[in-house]
C-alpha cells in the first residue's frame, strides 16, 4: 500500500499542477483575444 501511495502521490500532484497551469493558460489566451 505504501509503495502504491508513493507511486501515485507525484502523479496526483502533477495532475493538480497541470490543471492549474492549464486554467491560467486559458485565462491568458482569453485576455489576449479580448485585446
Amino acid at each position: 500500500i505504501t509503495t502504491i501511495e508513493q507511486y501515485f502521490q507525484p502523479y496526483i500532484t502533477y495532475s493538480i499542477i497541470y490543471t492549474w497551469l492549464d486554467n491560467i493558460t486559458q485565462e491568458v489566451l482569453f485576455c489576449l483575444k479580448i485585446r
